[in-house]
């Protein structure tokens, strides 16, 4: 399902729009936190949007200066789908490292030019570039992977 992405390294240039797919428990949203921070402190300028599947994490990232826009993927589908899916951008990122069928739909169905996720099933034939990093990484360690160390 789906064309089948071609194999890149890390994304070259300033993006000017990126798009995080937010995990649902709230401590895996803190580990998000240092890399929101350093995408904004790395790239000023760049509108960061979280899609998110809970409330509370909607929430969370709902009171985060550091985001131009939070989405809520199951709940609030008129802005979901009317103002926030018709968005081109240019980075997606997923940071789960474990299967997830809603994940895996919404990296294909969301516009990015260049996509990254961590090596699982069927993952090489949707991202751009995976991020392959050993077990027993921790979270944090795995989110800051998308800015090119520990690979």
């Amino acid at each position: 399902m789906g064309k089948r992405r071609k194999p890149a390294t890390l994304y070259h240039g300033q993006p000017k729009s990126i798009v995080i797919l937010a995990r649902e428990r709230y401590g895996d949203a803190i580990m998000l936190t240092p890399l929101i921070a350093t995408l904004r402190q790395t790239y000023p300028e760049v509108s960061i949007s979280i899609v998110a599947f809970s409330r509370i994490i909607f929430d969370f990232f709902n009171a985060d200066t550091n985001i131009s826009g939070v989405y809520h993927a199951k709940r609030d589908l008129k802005r979901y789908l009317f103002e926030f899916f018709p968005k081109k951008f240019d980075i997606l990122f997923n940071p789960k490292n474990h299967p997830s069928t809603h994940f895996h739909i919404q990296s294909l169905i969301i516009r990015a030019k260049y996509k990254v996720g961590h090596r699982n099933t069927r993952h090489e034939a949707l991202y751009n570039h995976i991020i392959d990093l050993g077990p027993g990484a921790h979270e944090s360690t795995r989110n800051l992977a998308l800015m090119g160390g520990n690979q």
